[in-house]
């Protein structure tokens, strides 16, 4: 296996290790990896064909004309407005029965129900 290969497992292996410890966001660690492979691409061109084995800018920026990709990454940003506005449990507890005044998921519920008569 040639180093590009070997670099790209490790790359792989520590944004792996960087999600799974939560050290930064996902979108930070896997656009580090990115840039990382990307600036590595510069190095790595193959003698015979003159071709990089690695993601040039020019296939890593690619896929984001992707329509698909957009719509996945304009759902987060609004899920993510729904959800730090309150908007998502205005809209989630009529759905699950929550009114948030002694409902079924509420403490005073459980904690009425575990109480003794005296």
């Amino acid at each position: 296996m040639t180093w590009e290969g070997w670099v790209t497992i490790g790359t792989i292996v520590l944004m792996v290790f960087a999600l799974l410890r939560n050290l930064a966001g996902p979108d930070t660690v896997l656009l580090a990896g990115l840039t990382l492979l990307m600036t590595l691409g510069l190095f790595s061109n193959d003698p015979i064909t003159g071709l990089s084995k690695l993601p040039t800018a020019a296939d890593s920026v690619a896929g984001f004309g992707n329509s698909g990709l957009i719509t996945i990454g304009v759902l987060f940003v609004i899920a993510a407005g729904l959800s730090r506005t309150g908007a998502m449990d205005l809209l989630a507890q009529p759905l699950l029965g929550q009114n948030g005044i002694g409902g079924a998921g509420s403490d005073d519920a459980a904690h009425r129900s575990t109480q003794r008569i005296y």
